[in-house]
């Protein structure tokens, strides 16, 4: 996944919540204005959900990026129909043409129109790289009520809350040590994880032995489940049942070689955060709107409070955040407190004294780092 598929994905993501929220056809057939891009953390992992607050609703997306053969298209749309099984609606966002200049969304937005798919909640949406236009809108006025939907997280990003790489290496080696055990480990790796905690077995993010007690804080198993398995599963690292992915073993074989305090085992973590976490497309995001606020001269901020308050409002104006009911700005752990630690643990944000922020600039990223990871 290059920066290219981040940025076309959230670009036109961010396009189709733009028409639903003005009410336009033919999303007005199935969604509510009060739509929210949101990301899961089970299997499989989508490009994005639009979650339709008032309806009730959920929308698993599949975009595929141009340039790309006429099989992996085909593949796309596979894809997109099994985000139905825990999702109410699913839409495939793909190009025009394929690499070979066939029309691919023409031939796919017939195998939709067809008489085995008319009663099937999913839509084809075609785009164009170049002017960055939505084309192909078949949308079917077509929805249903399921049981078995798939969990969402609180934003289009994977949620990360103190979480060391020392911890996330334990938990891999714990999850591969229980990996024949019957049924779901995830809540008896995370309770293992949870008593560690209290133990002093395994490093904090300062990679000192944590330990929490009543100096530090009391935290459940429940807590520590709550906090953890969704950060995991929306990196892909095990499935729904908490065991090892490919991915999952991949980053435990780079820990369990180098240390899960190497470089090599922080660049590959980083690599999964940037990428399937989904926060590449949030620093593109921020980078964005910081520059068009020092391009128009609005730059007021002189603080991250208040440009993370203006941030946070911008995001939801568009539709890519939902802000927590009677949340107040002077809320203990004010929005993108986590993200930025966790950056700057990653070494993708640049330090200014005892701060990540920069009064009249804003955040600034370290691209050298972020474009070699992600080119890898």
């Amino acid at each position: 996944m290059s920066t290219r598929h981040d940025t076309l994905s959230l670009e036109f993501q961010t396009a189709i919540l733009a028409e639903i929220k003005k009410g336009k056809a033919p999303w007005s057939s199935v969604f509510s204005r009060e739509v929210v891009l949101v990301s899961n953390s089970d299997w499989p992992l989508t490009d994005g959900i639009i979650k339709d607050e008032h309806k009730k609703i959920q929308c698993g997306v599949e975009f595929k990026p141009p340039g790309q053969n006429k099989r992996e298209y085909l593949t796309g749309l596979g894809q997109a129909i099994a985000y139905l099984d825990k999702n109410e609606f699913a839409l495939y966002l793909l190009p025009e043409k394929s690499d070979d200049g066939f029309d691919i969304g023409a031939y796919i937005g017939s195998i939709v129109n067809s008489g085995l798919f008319v009663n099937m909640p999913l839509g084809v949406i075609t785009y164009d790289e170049n002017s960055k236009q939505l084309i192909r809108k078949a949308i079917p006025n077509v929805t249903r009520t399921i049981t078995n939907k798939t969990e969402t997280n609180s934003t289009f990003w994977a949620f990360w809350r103190e979480l060391s790489t020392d911890e996330l290496y334990q938990v891999l080696e714990k999850a591969d040590e229980l990996h024949a055990t019957k049924g779901n480990i995830k809540k008896p790796v995370l309770a293992w994880l949870n008593s560690a905690r209290v133990a002093g077995s395994v490093n904090g993010p300062n990679g000192k032995p944590r330990r929490i007690g009543k100096k530090s804080g009391t935290e459940t198993p429940e807590q520590t489940y709550r906090n953890t398995a969704p950060f995991i599963g929306s990196l892909g690292l095990w499935d729904n049942q908490g065991r090892l992915t490919d991915d999952g073993y991949l980053l435990r074989k780079v820990g369990k070689q180098y240390g899960s305090d190497s470089s090599m085992f922080n660049d590959e973590l980083t690599k999964f955060v940037l990428k399937q976490g989904n926060h590449l497309k949030l620093i593109l995001l921020i980078d964005e709107f910081q520059a068009s606020l020092y391009k128009k001269k609005k730059f007021t901020a002189r603080n991250n409070n208040t440009f993370n308050a203006q941030l946070e409002t911008h995001l939801e104006g568009k539709g890519l955040l939902k802000r927590a009911p009677g949340r107040r700005t002077t809320s203990a752990r004010k929005r993108f407190q986590s993200e930025i630690t966790l950056w700057g643990w990653l070494n993708l944000l640049e330090k200014n004294g005892a701060s990540y922020f920069i009064s009249g600039v804003g955040y600034k990223f370290n691209w050298e780092r972020i474009t070699k990871l992600i080119g890898e």
